[in-house]
């Protein structure tokens, strides 16, 4: 009996060492699992953090585009959130910005992608129509307006327009100002006399008195790089042909005369506060705007184009009116 119950106690012995093995294997496994969970748990959490800190950091840039100029190129900015620091650059892209920022927590990085975009101001009313005259349009023969309405604030006779497009006589639109003390202060044109006269725009020019005579057989306004305004501070007059080259925005506060054509392949837009007066074939792509009475004899055709991209009086294309936001991901 006694041998018996010494080989009982030794195969107890042997369960409890048995159960204690296993118990032990599975506490260290789910020990293991745990701090695996808990690593990966802390490693999403910093994730988070970085992600979170660099979407703050864009934010940052947003608010300094909108509220400091100065930030409106290429340039780098650090933006404090919290204790915590975000980088990144600032990228222009034609009339939109990329903002790129970047955040760290530890071993986690994240970086972001934010596209804002300027929203500028819609053009005075006046400059919506291929040609508007604050007193009269008048044409002889072959006379019409390419994609745009024909507004006048009085008589419109001798023009049509095309399909779909329609006259507005006796439609008083307010004129801009046209106030040569604004650009009195940038430099005169380059001019090259001769019988056929060259004068160079390039950026802003301003010319203080009558441009030109009608003795003079054709002028030229060119404009060689970019957008070019030249404001004229009295009357513009050819003899034959007036010719422009180039993006131009001519502004005259006088009267504008040319017995033959008039115009160019490139997009212009004339602003005249004073009387147009043409005799034969005037061929334009742009806007022409007239403080007083449009006259044309033969052959004229405005194709419309906007003023949008152009500096026109009580105008600023640059000016920002609003802003836009989308997330890159």
């Amino acid at each position: 009996m006694r041998r018996a119950h010494a080989s009982e106690s030794g195969s107890v012995l042997l369960s409890v060492l048995v159960a204690v093995v296993v118990v032990t294997v599975l506490a260290f496994g789910l020990l293991s699992s745990s701090t695996s969970a808990y690593r990966m748990q802390a490693s999403n959490g910093r994730r988070v953090r970085a992600l979170l800190l660099a979407e703050g950091g864009a934010e940052a840039a947003y608010n300094l585009l909108k509220t400091d100029s100065s930030y409106r190129q290429n340039t780098g900015f650090t933006a404090d959130i919290g204790s915590e620091t975000a980088t990144g650059t600032i990228s222009v892209e034609g009339s939109s910005y990329m903002i790129t920022s970047s955040a760290a927590v530890g071993s986690q990085s994240q970086s972001v992608l934010l596209r804002v975009t300027t929203i500028a101001p819609p053009p005075p009313p006046i400059y919506g129509y291929g040609l508007y005259a604050g007193k009269s349009v008048e044409g002889v023969m072959n006379n019409f307006v390419v994609g745009s309405n024909i507004v006048s604030g009085g008589s419109i006779i001798g023009f049509d327009t095309s399909t779909g497009f329609t006259k507005q006589p006796n439609t008083k639109i307010d004129f801009p100002a046209l106030d040569p003390e604004e650009y009195r202060g940038y430099p005169a044109p380059d001019f090259r006399p001769g019988d056929d006269s060259e004068i160079i725009v390039n950026g802003y020019r301003f010319f203080d008195g009558t441009l030109g005579n009608l003795d003079m057989n054709s002028i030229s306004i060119r404009c060689p790089s970019g957008d070019g305004v030249l404001f004229v501070n009295g009357d513009l007059l050819a003899k034959n042909d007036l010719k422009f080259q180039g993006n131009v925005t001519v502004i005259v506060a006088g009267n504008m005369e040319c017995k033959n054509s008039l115009g160019g392949p490139e997009k212009l837009h004339l602003v005249i506060g004073g009387d147009i007066d043409l005799k034969n074939n005037m061929t334009l792509t742009g806007t022409v705007t007239v403080g007083g009475s449009f006259r044309a004899k033969n052959n004229t055709t405005v194709t419309f184009r906007p003023v949008g991209d152009s500096s026109v009086p009580g105008y600023d294309p640059s000016a920002i009116a609003g802003w836009s936001r989308e997330w890159v991901r």
